[in-house]
């Protein structure tokens, strides 16, 4: 076994300390461009809790959500669910009213207000 004498000790310290700077640089620059790819607001965002995807809003997507929120009234009514009706029907005739201006993105809002009205019900 050979013995370091203190400069050969300093100088290998400081080599190993300066390789291993590097290689965390190189490391953190792979995280920062695999960051960027996630941040991409043109693709599919998966490291979330939840999924999301860019919505090309499109008038049937609004015709469905429409029907959906008519058959979760109609339910709610039959099966007597405990809804705030004041503050739905509120919401509801502003979305109808703002579909018949063809303002589809404030109707979109109001029609998605009106049911997790719904859906806060039937809990």
């Amino acid at each position: 076994m050979t013995r370091f004498d203190r400069g050969e000790f300093l100088t290998f310290g400081g080599m190993s300390l300066l390789v291993m700077l590097l290689v965390r640089k190189v490391f953190a620059q792979r995280e920062s461009n695999k960051r960027e790819e996630y941040l991409d607001k043109s693709k599919t965002i998966e490291w979330k809790p939840y999924r999301s995807e860019k919505l090309k809003f499109n008038t049937d997507f609004l015709q469905y959500l429409t029907t959906m929120e008519s058959e979760l009234q109609r339910a709610a009514m039959e099966e007597e669910w405990t809804i705030e009706w004041s503050e739905h029907n509120k919401i509801y005739y502003e979305a109808k009213e703002e579909l018949e201006q063809k303002k589809y993105l404030h109707a979109f809002r109001d029609f998605s207000r009106a049911i997790d009205i719904l859906m806060t019900g039937l809990h």
